[in-house]
């Protein structure tokens, strides 16, 4: 979760596209789509389209579940008991902003000894949440050992996820959707990202799903994927649509 790196490479694959053939020209219209940590590099990308890659004409930005503002998600995983996925979550950002800002020291918050628990487990991308258990039961790991032993959301590391935070207007046609049900995304910081967005006048267009967990929206037969198909598609071909559903709330 490191923005502008994220957006970066995303638009760097984009440009690079239209390079795999010569025989064929792309259209500059650009749809940017997100999934959770992908959520965060979609909102980035666009934040950065226009001066990173001003030849791409960036229409809308469509993100499921996104980490919009990581300081928040941090505090909302530390408010509750030890589990599983935290420990997995926390590594795949603690480790890679360790790797990435001097000012963040890895040992500062973690517990002695298990700095090879830590990273190992930024090796490992389960998608189920007995998956995560299984892993963690392998390398030692249990909720009355715990692995950090500071405030995540203190010092070095907390002032850079505020860094890459993305809680701003983006000034094209938004569509955010989530599960009600998300056990890795609280739904709360949805609901207070939308909300956000809409008092300060962007346009967004937005939709909750019961009984979806989090990767349910993205799954085939998902409710939501003929929603965003339909959404893209209009933008592409400039048809009207309901784009705004600040009013709904």
């Amino acid at each position: 979760m490191i923005g502008e790196g994220e957006a970066r490479s995303s638009l760097d694959a984009v440009l690079a596209t239209a390079e795999l053939r010569t025989d064929l020209t792309l259209s500059p219209d650009t749809v940017v789509w997100g999934h959770s940590q992908g959520g965060h590099a979609a909102l980035w990308t666009t934040a950065i389209a226009k001066d990173y890659a001003p030849g791409l004409d960036v229409l809308g930005t469509a993100v499921v579940a996104p980490v919009a503002d990581p300081p928040a998600l941090a505090e909302e995983l530390l408010s509750g008991p030890p589990n599983a996925m935290l420990s997995v979550i926390t590594s795949w950002v603690l480790v890679p902003y360790s790797e990435t800002y001097p000012d963040v020291r890895l040992d500062d918050y973690i517990a002695e000894g298990s700095r090879s628990i830590v990273l190992e487990m930024t090796q490992r991308c389960p998608s189920e949440p007995g998956v995560v258990v299984s892993v963690l039961a392998a390398l030692g790991v249990s909720e009355d050992r715990p692995l950090y032993s500071a405030d995540l959301t203190d010092g070095a590391l907390g002032e850079r996820l505020a860094e890459n935070a993305m809680t701003a207007p983006l000034g094209t046609p938004m569509l955010v959707a989530w599960g009600a049900d998300d056990e890795v995304i609280p739904p709360k910081l949805q609901r207070d990202y939308v909300a956000k967005l809409c008092a300060e006048g962007q346009d967004v267009r937005w939709a909750t799903y019961a009984g979806y967990d989090h990767l349910r929206p993205i799954l085939p037969k998902s409710r939501f994927l003929p929603v965003l198909y339909d959404w893209t598609k209009k933008l592409i071909e400039r048809k009207d649509q309901v784009i705004d559903g600040c009013g709904l709330r």
